[in-house]
């Protein structure tokens, strides 16, 4: 075995074995030297071979090396690398974490421009340079940096002269030329990645692809690209995301460097701020420079993120050159145009894709006996041992030595390409005989074998055998177990033991079905009996499941929550039903005596009473047949929920599956033709174009997001909600939202929110309907326009609120306090109001149960006010002294919900300048939920809930989708128990979160799912008094000072001079998990929840958790969520 202690080494090389791997040439420790790694890649003998650098996440500032002379004359510390060979390769450990800086002079030269780094200018303090023979350059997961600040002048962070460069998930992070391609002939490729800058941040020669970039635009007035002589096609922008650093950016597409020749391509490209459109010269979209003109400057599919389509009917079409003359320019691409952009003919010969293709995921990784194990690839160069996520060793092998720290929810592993790039982690478990993730995967794929070979083996035999072993007493087989990899007799001792369950034998995830298939081709192969028996046994579980009326459970016979219901989801029934109908039929491998005349007879009246019950559940809207939920009661057979993200509604993926087999019926009656016939029809007036369903990376982490793209196929939601039948997606809050962007990331990436199912069905109808049922064919077409192109709704956009939903409307103008004032004093239901949009320089104060305080449009209703130490917009309210905020909840008001609104104190801005408190929110009562709104103000205790709650101990507090702005301490300051979930917390030096839950023991302050990002150095945050913070799965910015939670005078005792000072004896109790820190930390971020009391699992850590049982939120929010809707 080879091993590489990464604590042990800073450079060694290695040569490639007989099976093709090989480590690292040479690997930089956290503490090592970038510039090292590259003189050891220039000064190699042989530069034919791939020469493979990896940088372990770190913050690398590169110290200068060598003397230059800077633009004012002074001799300066040179600040450039120069990479000089072809076919080396620079990795790091991951985009956000690998950080590389130069060292750069201060601005004290004056240039004409204002204050300059002398070392400004291309060529002069770039990070670094590809000289024209390092041809063949791969980088991938690291970000670059200039050590230059803003506004200093050009800094360059990569400067390339070479060809055939590959850039896969980099940052490069400058503000003007901070990516200067510079070889008329080259040809170079990002794939992903952000570039950032202000100022011609891409710029030069060549032909450059780019692939799914993002380009973070800053400052205003700025210039994105801006090419010069191309090789053919200049610069082309396919995919990409144009996003704005601050919400006053203004920028330009590009502009011509150069005269006649410049070619800039932007297709399919997403904005959050459209490109400047017309400005005091009457330009739209694309700016002059020196008196230049383009080649093609065009576009094709510009949207906005909230999927408006930009009008480019304007963009700019003429250009006059310093001699008068007017050069015209032609700015719309047309669509044929668009599709001959590809990746093939822009690079011309060169095909980046095998390159940037990751390797083979590691397959049952595990750990047992005190060792790391799992199945390789022939495919991976090498392996990454991680330990809590982290890189720690590299090897060759399959197997890694543990040691005693053996507990498997610590490793993972990642495999490696031959470009030396790492892919995605793989968590390791515990190697026992239960349900995993890869082990399961694995064994579906082994048991699925048909080759006669290997089924009349002895190995297949081995794997039979277990396979009968795991079959429960009822006939049927657990879900997500590992029934291939070999097991110790303790472990088939374990799993016999349990033989007598009757609660987890399902047809969920392909289970049963999947086993019984495999021990029909085993009994083929062998004639072995017992492979028959088991066979036999499986069948009469599946005949015994179905209800009279003809539905499938997904488990049974013991059921629970949801199982009773009448499954189609994962095809659970579908799968049942095509299985006894290929068993009847005698189809391979079910013929000869496999099954009896008696079974096969039950089997054909199981599948006629299968498919009356299919025909029953067809969700019928306005007398209008449509498609099938995921699952239905199985007494009223209406639409049903099941795991909490699993809503009753149009379900598009597994009705297509339904479609099929009843396509596959010969002879359909009338009943099969229509409902065949509606479902397509549903299916065509539903289909989602022009998008592109995939997984892009995005700050370090893959994401599935939805992009423009003309050229893709129809695709669908999996889910359309059943009032509006507009797709939606859902967290494990149970919550329905419009897009991916505002769920959780994992399950945002762990489930298939979108897929092309129904297109298989296109081919298969036409010819279907042409032998059935010609005279009622429905006209359909996989290239007409969808649903969200076509105007019958915009996707990620709630539909039109019903303002027969509310008990009381706000129009603009009018008091939101007279609509509370009508609200019962003690009402046990929700009173309704919806706010209209509009600007309510209003204070409103809450003083009643049940109200449900909704904003039309966030960002557009608006409550505004000004109040400050001492100073208040009403100082008096029902004869006593008025409580403090702009929305303020009393005693009294417990239960309310607040949604869709924008509150701002703006009392710092508009009369004094102070910090002191300013409450946006203050509330006094319990079971208090603020969703889906923005929170804004000018001064300390943006957001304050502290409540005493109904036993004294503290309030009960939801958050959900806040924005929350604050140049003040203590933000969000709640007192009891608090859970927020996808947040975005921006601060500005001082102190974001606090919490105060002395009340009770069990009181805590849990984040989840949140980014912490600020103005400047910013601490995370502080506490008073005894508290328990949970944060969990959070992305904090570079500014998020690194230092953890702590008492607020334990770094300056000073300040708690003369207080009566809190010494909190329940301790420090500060927990994270999955947590990270832009740029890494000091080690406080790593995983401790295990600390925390009753060591709770991550994902357990939920809402309903955090209340203890005492509150479910999730649920309310539900209940009103037409409401609520956001």
């Amino acid at each position: 075995m080879r091993l590489f202690p990464l604590v042990a080494a800073l450079a060694l090389a290695f040569s490639a074995d007989a099976a093709g791997k090989k480590l690292y040439d040479f690997v930089v420790p956290r503490d090592g030297s970038f510039r090292e790694a590259i003189e050891a890649a220039n000064n190699r003998a042989d530069t034919t071979a791939r020469f493979r650098i990896f940088l372990m996440d770190g913050d690398y500032v590169i110290p200068t090396a060598g003397k230059t002379t800077g633009g004012d004359g002074k001799e300066y510390g040179d600040p450039r690398s120069w990479l000089k060979t072809p076919n080396v390769s620079i990795i790091g450990e991951s985009r956000e974490g690998t950080v590389l800086v130069n060292t750069t002079p201060p601005a004290t030269w004056d240039n004409g421009f204002g204050p300059s780094c002398p070392l400004e200018g291309i060529g002069k303090g770039d990070v670094l340079i590809i000289e024209y023979p390092a041809h063949d350059t791969y980088l991938q997961d690291l970000t670059m940096k200039s050590g230059m600040a803003d506004h200093t002048g050009r800094n360059i962070v990569l400067h390339d002269r070479s060809d055939k460069t590959i850039a896969r998930n980099i940052c490069i992070w400058g503000y003007q030329d901070t990516y200067v391609s510079n070889n008329r002939d080259g040809r170079f490729y990002f794939d992903g990645g952000v570039i950032r800058g202000r100022t011609d941040y891409i710029c030069g020669k060549g032909d450059v692809y780019y692939d799914g970039v993002t380009f973070q635009q800053c400052g205003q007035g700025g210039y994105l690209a801006v090419p010069s002589v191309p090789r053919k096609y200049g610069y082309v922008m396919d995919s990409c995301y144009i996003k704005s650093e601050t919400p006053d950016v203004t920028y330009y597409l590009g502009r011509p460097w150069g005269k006649g020749t410049p070619t800039a391509i932007w297709i399919n490209t997403t904005v959050d701020v459209s490109p400047i459109t017309k400005d005091k010269r009457g330009y739209n979209g694309w700016a002059d420079m020196s008196g230049g003109w383009p080649a093609r400057f065009a576009e094709y599919n510009t949207g906005l993120t909230s999927g408006k389509a930009l009008d480019l009917s304007g963009r700019r079409s003429l250009y006059v050159d310093r001699e008068g003359n007017e050069h015209t320019n032609s700015p719309v691409l047309t669509e044929t145009e668009a599709r001959s952009y590809t990746k093939a003919a822009v690079l011309d010969g060169w095909n980046p894709d095998a390159a940037v293709a990751a390797a083979p995921q590691p397959k049952n990784v595990h750990v047992k006996n005190n060792q790391l194990r799992w199945t390789g690839s022939d495919e991976a160069l090498l392996y990454a041992v991680c330990r809590h996520g982290k890189v720690v060793a590299f090897t060759t092998d399959t197997v890694y030595n543990v040691g005693p720290d053996s507990s498997a929810d610590c490793w993972s592993v990642r495999a490696a390409n031959f470009m030396g790039g790492l892919g995605e982690a793989v968590a390791a478990t515990d190697g026992g005989a239960k349900e995993v993730g890869k082990g399961s995967r694995y064994s579906k794929r082994m048991l699925r074998i048909s080759d006669p070979d290997f089924l009349r083996s002895d190995e297949a035999r081995r794997i039979g055998d277990q396979v009968l072993l795991w079959q429960r007493v009822t006939g049927g087989w657990p879900k997500n177990i590992d029934m291939v990899t070999p097991m110790t007799q303790e472990e088939k001792a374990a799993v016999l033991a349990n033989k007598e369950r009757r609660y987890d034998s399902t047809t969920d995830n392909d289970a049963t079905t999947t086993q019984m298939i495999y021990l029909a081709r085993l009994y083929q192969a062998t004639g072995d009996v017992r492979y028959r028996a088991g066979f036999r046994a499986g069948v009469d579980y599946l005949l015994s499941g179905q209800y009279k009326n003809g539905g499938w459970p997904q488990f049974w016979p013991v059921q629970r929550d949801y199982q009773p219901h009448i499954t189609y989801n994962d095809d659970a029934m579908v799968n049942t039903m095509v299985l006894l109908r290929d068993i009847r039929l005698g189809i391979e491998p079910f013929g000869g005596d496999l099954c009896d005349r008696t079974r096969k007879n039950k089997m054909k009246k199981a599948f006629d009473k299968g498919v009356e019950c299919i025909l029953a559940t067809q969700i019928v809207t306005y007398g209008v047949a449509t498609v099938w939920c995921q699952q239905h009661d199985r007494e009223t057979l209406k639409p049903a929920p099941a795991r909490a993200y699993e809503l009753p509604s149009y379900c598009s993926q597994e009705s297509a599956w339904i479609v099929r087999m009843l396509m596959e019926i010969p002879d359909p009656d009338k009943k099969v033709k229509a409902a065949v016939h509606a479902a397509m029809a549903w299916f065509d007036k539903y289909k989602l174009t022009g998008l592109r369903y995939r997984r892009v990376m995005e700050n370090g982490k893959w994401n599935a997001v939805l992009t423009p793209d003309s050229l893709a196929g129809p695709i669908w939601a999996r889910y359309y909600d059943l009032d509006h039948c507009v797709p939606f997606v859902c967290d494990r809050d149970g919550i329905p939202r419009r897009s991916l962007e505002d769920i959780g990331s994992e399950r945002r990436n762990g489930y298939a929110w979108f897929g092309n199912r129904p297109a298989e069905l296109y081919d298969l109808y036409d010819k279907w309907a042409d032998r059935y049922d010609p005279q009622n064919k429905v006209s359909i077409s996989l290239r007409t326009k969808g649903a969200n192109e076509n105007g019958t709704f915009t996707l990620g956009v709630q539909p039109k609120v019903r303002e027969s939903h509310f008990d009381a409307i706000v129009r603009r103008g009018e008091s939101i306090q007279a609509a509370i004032d009508k609200a019962p004093e003690n009402g046990s239901e929700p009173y309704r109001i919806l706010v209209r949009k509009g600007l309510y320089n209003q204070k409103v104060i809450i003083d009643r149960p049940n109200i449900v305080l909704v904003g039309e449009q966030r960002d557009s209703c608006i409550i505004v006010g000004a109040e400050g130490q001492g100073s208040v917009m009403v100082s008096e309210f029902r004869g006593e002294k008025a409580p403090r905020g702009i929305i303020s909840l009393t005693e009294k008001a417990d239960d309310c919900l607040i949604s869709g609104l924008t509150v701002i104190n703006n009392y710092g801005t508009t009369v004094s300048n102070t910090t002191s408190h300013q409450f946006a929110v203050f509330g006094k009562a319990t079971r208090t939920i603020i969703i889906n709104s923005n929170i804004i103000s000018d001064g300390n205790d943006a957001l304050s809930l502290w409540g005493k709650g109904e036993d004294g101990r503290g309030g009960l507090y939801y958050h959900s989708d806040l924005y929350l702005r604050c140049p003040g301490v203590d933000f969000i300051c709640p007192r009891g128990t608090c859970y927020a979930t996808r947040c975005r917390f921006i601060g500005d030096t001082r102190a974001i979160l606090w919490h105060d839950g002395r009340g009770d023991i069990n009181n805590k302050f849990v984040v989840t799912n949140s980014e912490f990002d600020a103005l400047k150095p910013t601490p995370l945050g502080r506490y008073h008094h005894d508290s328990q913070f949970l944060i969990l799965n959070c992305r904090m910015s570079r500014n998020i000072i690194d230092a953890d939670i702590d008492h607020a005078y334990k770094r300056q005792p000073e300040l708690a001079e003369g207080k009566n000072l809190d010494l909190c004896p329940w301790g420090h109790r500060v927990y994270y998990y999955g947590c990270v820190r832009e740029g890494g930390h000091s080690g406080w971020l790593a995983d401790n929840i295990s600390s925390a009391e009753g060591s709770p699992e991550f994902h357990a850590v939920t809402a309903r958790w955090t209340f203890d049982g005492k509150w479910d939120p999730e649920k309310r929010i539900r209940d009103l969520w037409q409401v609520v809707a956001y």
